[in-house]
């Protein structure tokens, strides 16, 4: 929205540029005319006069910026757009591989039996624990 208004202003700026170039005789015959209602001097709108050209460059300065300022905004908008569609893709990626880790996680976790774990291994304290090789070490009967 800003870029566009950027566009609104420049087109603004331009008009008046054109507007006071196409009636530069007009505007001072209004102002040496009403120059009393307005508090204007005769120096002051000769001041105006003189100085009247660097107005229009000031004007057409002030254009420039707009429209870069438009063309940058329109620019830095596409790449953030881009940069957006990246970091969407990239973090549905992640998503992806962080619930394939759990399922994983899941596939690989103790099961536990149907009283509630009392009989796991991890329900043994340590040093109860069962040497691995314990059945080859003893006979049965």
């Amino acid at each position: 929205v800003s870029a566009w208004c950027g566009l609104l202003i420049a087109l603004i700026e331009f008009v008046i540029i054109i507007a006071l170039l196409a009636s530069h005789d007009k505007f001072f015959a209004y102002l040496e005319k009403n120059k009393d209602k307005l508090s204007l001097s005769t120096g002051a709108i000769n001041t105006f006069r003189k100085v009247l050209p660097l107005i229009y460059i000031v004007i057409a300065v002030f254009i420039l910026i707009e429209v870069a300022r438009f063309f940058f905004l329109r620019k830095l908008r596409g790449k953030m757009v881009e940069k957006d569609e990246y970091m969407s893709s990239h973090s549905q990626q992640m998503r992806s591989i962080e619930q394939q880790e759990r399922a994983l996680q899941r596939e690989m976790a103790p099961r536990k039996n149907f009283l509630g774990g009392l009989f796991s291994r991890s329900a043994i304290p340590q040093h109860v624990q069962p040497d691995e090789n314990w059945y080859a070490s003893e006979p049965l009967l």
